[in-house]
């Protein structure tokens, strides 16, 4: 047991990591009981953002929650190996939540759309065509946004990207 702890001593690095992954595990667990209770309380809205933000919002919400929790633990691995990999652990990180924001927005805007065109909006008929319309032109705009965040986070000029679309 001496030599457990005698070791752990030296590499205190793997107790750092061992507690950054089971801190990130307790606050997935927490993000998914919230989420829980929150669809209980949204059920019994009529709104549709409310909806259509929960749903967009899970997924994302905890797989963002892994990619934070295991960055840091590979930040810490990283000052005790000196491996030329964890060096990007800081861009990789930046581009991963870029797209995360990216996806989330990209899902909420299609429940949105999804749920005006069968339901209606504030109970009037919506057409299908301008609504599918309007989705896919925010849609589009969200995704070059988050592919300029992307390229700005990876070191590229951004006013030349542009200069040159």
């Amino acid at each position: 047991m001496d030599e457990i702890f005698s070791y752990l001593g030296e590499h205190r690095w793997i107790v750092e990591v061992f507690l950054i992954v089971l801190a990130t595990a307790a606050v997935r667990f927490g993000a998914g009981v919230l989420l829980k209770r929150a669809a209980a309380q949204f059920a019994k809205t009529s709104n549709l953002y409310d909806d259509a933000l929960l749903e967009a919002a899970r997924r994302p919400l905890h797989i963002g929650i892994w990619v934070v929790g295991i960055s840091l633990a590979a930040e810490i691995v990283g000052g005790s190996s000196q491996a030329e990999i964890f060096s990007y652990v800081d861009e990789l990180r930046e581009v991963a939540v870029v797209w995360l924001l990216v996806w989330f927005t990209l899902r909420f805007i299609r429940n949105v759309e999804d749920h005006i065109v069968e339901r209606g909006y504030r109970a009037q008929p919506v057409d299908q065509t301008t609504a599918k319309a309007v989705g896919k032109l925010l849609r589009a705009s969200v995704l070059i946004t988050g592919v300029l965040l992307v390229l700005q986070a990876l070191g590229f000029s951004i006013s030349g990207v542009l200069a040159f679309g």
